[in-house]
């Protein structure tokens, strides 16, 4: 049985990181901001791929003073679907939509990686999402604008036969432009990787190919837990530091790294404080010191002279983790936590402890 999994071994990126305000309603030209590596740094505006190259502006409407909505309202036809057969669907939002059985061209507002992950590539992508694709992952997306400023002539453009977008962030003006372009269904705004892979398979009709995802992920954490087995002991005590380009160390709550505490088993040093943890937290090497976990596993952005400065310290070196050749470094990669980021960290985790063996 997989465990709920809701955050990710990533470049310490938490799944709300990548969109600020997530709990607000989404108006047609607001800016969304993108996280990167626990930084709170705003990206900006819709990107521009409207077929004039204009942008949306901040009222939902084109450069050319036409609004995406009476754009989209004026096509005689909407998208053509890759299929006939139809069924009915009621989405998250309690809204029954008339969608296709197995869809072949796709919008994802959200849940790109669990498409791809079962074997269907979007055709268009909003950019928050294509953030956290590796290249040859998001190769022959088109990026259709910020889920907070999307470039719905780009959407009307590629012709998609279904579009899916998140609840909570997607208010209803956006719900009802996106669905002149072709049927929209309201789907989870992040939540448990695995379940979001089932519900976007049942959603596209691949919902066997979801379960041998799964299969095959379960598979390969057993696999990876076992090939490790001789280097992490399990139930020992584990740390994920962050060192940030913001000049700082920051530590996560454990749920946002599963492959270090659900897959190798390792658990939290004994302290109240990390247990009560919620979000990304600044640390202090002295606290660290008195935390003073088996093994360390370092992750962020930052440039090489404050990595050094942090990392050859006199407190850094007298860790025990330090002491034991236990310090292990891990590559980074954005993440919604999704299925995707899941698969990547096992790769990672064993490729950072086998690189600290050599």
């Amino acid at each position: 049985m997989v465990k709920k999994i809701t955050g990710i071994l990533l470049s310490a990126v938490l799944a709300a990181g990548l969109l600020a305000g997530c709990g607000a309603s989404q108006t047609a030209g607001t800016e969304t901001a993108a996280v990167s590596e626990g930084t709170s740094a705003a990206s900006g505006a819709a990107a521009d791929g409207t077929a004039s190259g204009a942008e949306d502006t901040a009222d939902g409407t084109s450069g050319s003073g036409e609004s995406a909505e009476e754009s989209a309202a004026a096509e005689s036809t909407t998208a053509a679907s890759g299929t006939e057969a139809t069924r009915l669907y009621t989405d998250l939002a309690g809204r029954e939509v008339e969608i296709p059985e197995r869809p072949e061209r796709i919008v994802t507002i959200n849940m790109t990686a669990e498409a791809i992950a079962l074997g269907l590539k979007p055709v268009g992508a909003a950019e928050n999402w294509m953030r956290t694709l590796d290249d040859s992952e998001k190769e022959g997306i088109e990026s259709v604008g910020e889920v907070g400023g999307l470039n719905y002539e780009k959407i009307l453009e590629l012709s998609p036969d279904l579009i899916i977008t998140p609840e909570n962030v997607t208010d209803d003006a956006a719900i009802e432009s996106l669905s002149k372009i072709a049927p929209t269904v309201v789907g989870p705004f992040f939540g448990d990787a695995f379940e979001n892979l089932r519900f976007v398979g049942d959603l596209l009709g691949r919902s066997e190919e979801a379960d041998v995802w799964v299969a095959a992920y379960e598979e390969k954490a057993a696999g990876t837990k076992e090939k490790l087995s001789g280097v992490i002991e399990e139930g020992s005590t584990a740390m994920v530091v962050q060192i940030s380009s913001q000049k700082a160390v920051y530590i996560y709550p454990a749920s946002t790294w599963p492959t270090v505490y659900d897959v190798l088993g390792l658990v939290l040093p004994d302290a109240e404080e990390l247990a009560e943890i919620t979000s990304g937290t600044e640390l202090s090497l002295e606290k660290l010191a008195e935390y003073d976990p088996d093994y360390i596993f370092v992750t962020g952005d930052a440039d090489e002279q404050y990595r050094a400065e942090i990392l050859e310290s006199s407190v850094w070196q007298n860790l025990s983790a330090a002491k034991n050749n236990r310090v292990y470094t891990m590559g980074n990669r954005l993440s919604a936590g999704d299925v995707l980021a899941l698969d990547w960290a096992l790769d990672e985790v064993v490729r950072a402890v086998e690189a600290q063996q050599q």
